[in-house]
């Protein structure tokens, strides 16, 4: 019970404190447009403390779940001076989005700040070549630094990543730095095939098990009738005693397309034979080093993942009011999980 309470005060203060951010977002705006702010409360219902300042009452009131500013002429339409009604057009836009706009800015100093504080990123620079792939093809060596993708900028792996890709097997131009000079190099990324049946068995680093957590539109999983929530018994017969890694193996590198899957399903074991989709993806064939851990770098790195982050939100978001991807989607790793170089 203790710590139920505990749970719920920590909620309370996270919650007030983000309407806090959110609602100052709207007032600051509204104070640099020279509108009159009457009130500025944290809360609903009754008022618990107040403060009178020399234009605004500063309020916190019971019940901690929004929050509001009152500004003069808001409700009903004044003509006296600072009146939100008489400001003009752009500025009662500004003071309207001044709140989302201020959420979304501090997400992102938050995540920077997380991200920039761990360390550990991985840099452009190659550090060993994997034997029989692309980059020993190429000629890619150990300490070439990656500049450049078909004539686009990387600065992180996932930028590298991104581009290989994209490429679909197609040849790609590296512009890389060897010692003090700078070259280009054609590669033809090594392609590399996988069989999935579009399920979700949750993310690497946690919640990973043997149940289903979500089930794709439309994928062979689906189109069977396996449903999020079943747990996974065995896969072409060999039991998996709940490990989302050894299933992941089997589906992967199951020899025929047709697999026979064993699910518990209301304490009820139930099989079905899936038609598994090929998955293509492409590789060069290469380590990378990691970037030494100090404050240049992690600056560097934590700003550039954030751009990333950013960029990937509004990708993610076009998609899915495009109908390219369903919500449901938008939660994590998808399909497979494979280890990759």
């Amino acid at each position: 019970m203790i710590s139920f309470f505990i749970s719920a005060i920590k909620i309370i203060f996270l919650l007030g404190f983000l309407i806090f951010i959110h609602e100052s977002g709207h007032f600051l705006v509204a104070k640099a447009c020279k509108i009159k702010v009457k009130e500025f409360a944290i809360g609903f219902g009754p008022t618990i403390w107040r403060k009178q300042g020399k234009e605004t009452k500063y309020a916190l009131r019971l019940i901690p779940l929004g929050g509001f500013i009152n500004m003069l002429g808001e409700e009903e339409r004044s003509e006296e001076e600072g009146s939100f009604s008489k400001a003009s057009v752009p500025k009662r836009i500004a003071v309207v989005l001044a709140g989302g706009v201020v959420n979304i800015v501090f997400g992102l100093l938050v995540y920077f700040t997380l991200v920039s504080s761990t360390g550990n990123y991985i840099t452009t620079t190659i550090d060993t070549v994997v034997p029989n792939y692309a980059a020993t093809e190429a000629g890619l060596q150990a300490n070439d630094e990656i500049l450049k993708i078909n004539d686009k900028k990387v600065r992180l792996k996932s930028d590298i990543d991104e581009q290989i890709q994209k490429s679909n097997g197609e040849d790609i131009l590296l512009t890389i730095k060897r010692e003090k000079g700078i070259k280009d190099i054609k590669l033809t990324p090594t392609v590399e095939e996988t069989k999935a049946i579009g399920i979700y068995l949750g993310t690497q680093d946690s919640d990973m098990s043997g149940e289903i957590k979500s089930i794709y539109q439309n994928s062979p999983a689906e189109k069977v009738g396996i449903k999020a929530g079943d747990k996974i018994v065995s896969v072409n017969g060999e039991e998996v005693n709940g490990d989302p890694y050894k299933i992941v193996n089997l589906i992967s590198q199951s020899e025929s397309n047709d697999i026979a899957i064993d699910i518990m399903r209301d304490n009820e074991i139930m099989s079905f034979n899936v038609t598994a989709e090929i998955q293509k993806s492409y590789k060069m064939g290469v380590t990378f080093t990691l970037a030494e851990n100090n404050f240049v770098n992690n600056i560097y790195y934590g700003f550039w993942d954030t751009v990333d982050f950013s960029l990937s939100i509004v990708d993610n978001l076009k998609m899915m009011f495009s109908g390219k991807v369903s919500a449901d989607q938008l939660m994590g790793p998808v399909r497979n999980i494979r280890s990759s170089f």
